[in-house]
């Protein structure tokens, strides 16, 4: 055998083995050839496992959120009853407490018209004639400033004082402005700065223990 023939031989061999190896790599289905059944088996049932883990993890995480979620609305539901509860018993209270005034304030005035009786040379006062006479003539600045804030003129009854201060709470009261913080917060100073004003006039206008 010539040299030449030898060398093409040689190369020819090296060629084959070089396409040998760049068909394993480039094959997958010949690399899985040469892996024993028993691995392959293995291989696919560890694939199976780990998907139905998966499955059963995603199923699981989305009871929780349906769950956490009806969770959630039913105690946002719970907190707005209770709220209007206690805004409801607060109120009832108020009034109740308003309407106690009220009758103490009228039950004094016809005392003292009673005891008082009927003055020489003029006629004597009905019970009800004056919820004005406890303001101060000449205009006091600070009564003025709380009629203002009532939308009110200075030396308003106690009537309109009260109506006054129901409409603008209807208006202005948190529980109706709950957007965002911001109206929030507003709607709070502005209720305060009422009910201030209202509390003063009523000392004012009805008289009591706390008359300043």
């Amino acid at each position: 055998m010539s040299i030449t023939k030898r060398i093409i031989d040689m190369a020819r061999s090296n060629l084959n083995s070089l396409l040998e190896k760049a068909a394993d790599t480039m094959d997958p289905r010949r690399r899985l050839a040469n892996i024993p059944d028993e691995e392959l088996e293995a291989e696919l049932r560890r694939r199976r496992a780990a998907r139905e883990a998966e499955n059963r993890l995603g199923a699981a995480r989305a009871k929780v959120d349906e769950s956490y979620e009806k969770d959630r609305a039913e105690r946002e539901r719970m907190a707005r009853e209770r709220e209007a509860r206690v805004r409801g018993t607060r109120e009832k209270r108020e009034q109740a407490e308003r309407a106690a005034r009220e009758t103490e304030a009228r039950r004094r005035a016809q005392s003292s018209a009673r005891s008082s009786g009927p003055r020489p040379g003029g006629s004597s006062s009905s019970s009800g004639s004056s919820q004005r006479s406890n303001v101060p003539r000449g205009g006091n600045p600070e009564l003025a400033q709380y009629y203002a804030r009532l939308e009110l003129a200075y030396g308003a009854d106690y009537a309109a004082v009260k109506a006054s201060y129901r409409r603008l709470m209807r208006k202005y009261h948190p529980d109706l402005h709950g957007g965002s913080p911001e109206r929030h917060r507003a709607a709070t100073e502005v209720s305060q700065q009422l009910t201030q004003a209202y509390n003063e006039l009523e000392k004012v206008l009805l008289g009591g223990p706390n008359r300043k």
